[in-house]
């Protein structure tokens, strides 16, 4: 039981990282944007910022609080899901001075809708970004996101500047890994019957996840 205790534990630290980042990011851009002299023409983006620290602050409260807690399924949009942990961690690399990093928005289709918890599919997509942000060089890279529709599956693609040796690859599809990162991903694919696809290019890594399409 203590053994389980603290790998729970764990998971809850690993999950803590770029929320905390992002969230102090977008606490400075607000406090910033106080300083303002004409503050009613910043008064939308100051809410914004802090409509975001208060999402991810809740998220750090429910993930200390009951770290087994999945989450309520429901029906959601996998891309609008997609797209707003690409921002918190588009934040969380300026807070660490990546300027290095070129970040992409690639092909975003709508109506990508998937039945699942929002907070587990919230950590997968956290845990994938970091890998792939921890991926690029110093030299610098890309980071891109995509999403799309294929047959009856709702599809998107995390790729980074950086490639992995083959037999990585071989290890991460037959399910081998080590990393709680890794794990969290594995075990959520699971749940959802989706599958997972690493692959390679040039000078690039692709990680490409497929969940049902909801009926």
């Amino acid at each position: 039981m203590k053994a389980l205790r603290i790998e729970k534990l764990d998971d809850v630290l690993h999950d803590f990282k770029n929320p905390s980042i992002a969230i102090a990011g977008f606490a400075k851009k607000a406090k910033k944007l106080l300083k303002t002299k004409d503050i009613e023409s910043v008064r939308d983006k100051i809410t914004e910022y802090l409509d975001i620290i208060v999402d991810e602050t809740i998220r750090l409260q429910e993930l200390a609080a009951f770290p087994n807690v999945k989450g309520q399924e429901r029906v959601i949009d996998l891309t609008d899901v997609l797209k707003s942990r690409f921002r918190i961690n588009e934040e969380a690399i300026k807070e660490q001075r990546r300027t290095n990093i070129k970040l992409i928005q690639d092909e975003l289709s709508s109506g990508l809708l998937i039945y699942c918890s929002p907070f587990a599919l919230e950590r997968v997509l956290d845990n994938l970004l970091t890998n792939a942000t921890r991926a690029v060089s110093d030299e610098g890279g890309e980071l891109s996101i995509k999403s799309y529709r294929n047959n009856q599956m709702a599809c998107f693609e995390i790729r980074n500047t950086g490639k992995i040796p083959e037999e990585r690859i071989e290890q991460i599809k037959r399910g081998e890994v080590k990393g709680r990162g890794l794990s969290i991903i594995y075990r959520f694919i699971q749940t959802m019957d989706g599958n997972l696809e690493v692959f390679t290019d040039e000078d690039s890594t692709t990680f490409r996840v497929m969940i049902p399409l909801y009926q």
